[in-house]
């Protein structure tokens, strides 16, 4: 199936992720998981490399403060920080498509997860499932 998302959402499905990898999981559900991971991974390398080639573009190298001496390692010159954030949200709001199969909240059953890792979960989730997660996103905003 193909997932729709922004770029900016892939760190989110990263962080979800995160939580299942070192789970224990049926064979089935923990090969889905490794395959949805491998996937979101090459997505995510590739925009933390456009993101240090941003920071390379609107940086400088960082000084020791006695000696001067460089350390090698490059931070975003505060003074280009409002062009470097334009041009990396400009990237964060690209859309992309990745072919996974998604999972059904049965498939982990037996873990314990946070309503914000279901939220963060919630692009691999099947169809149905999704707009469970939504409406009840809904209705935690309307509380608050």
């Amino acid at each position: 199936m193909i997932v729709k998302m922004k770029l900016g959402e892939i760190r989110f499905l990263v962080n979800g992720l995160r939580k299942l990898i070192d789970k224990e999981l049926p064979v089935k559900t923990a090969y889905k998981i490794s395959k949805i991971t491998q996937a979101v991974n090459i997505e995510f390398n590739a925009l933390e490399v456009a993101r240090g080639n941003l920071v390379k573009k609107y940086g400088k190298e960082e000084e020791v403060s006695k000696g001067k001496v460089p350390r090698g390692e490059v931070k975003v010159d505060p003074e280009k920080e409002q062009e470097f954030f334009q041009e990396f949200n400009t990237l964060l709001d690209e859309d992309m498509k990745m072919d996974i199969d998604p999972i059904s909240i049965d498939d982990l059953e037996n873990i314990s997860l946070t309503p914000a890792d279901l939220l963060a979960l919630q692009r691999i989730l099947k169809e149905e499932e999704k707009k469970e997660v939504q409406e009840k996103k809904q209705v935690k905003k309307k509380k608050e």
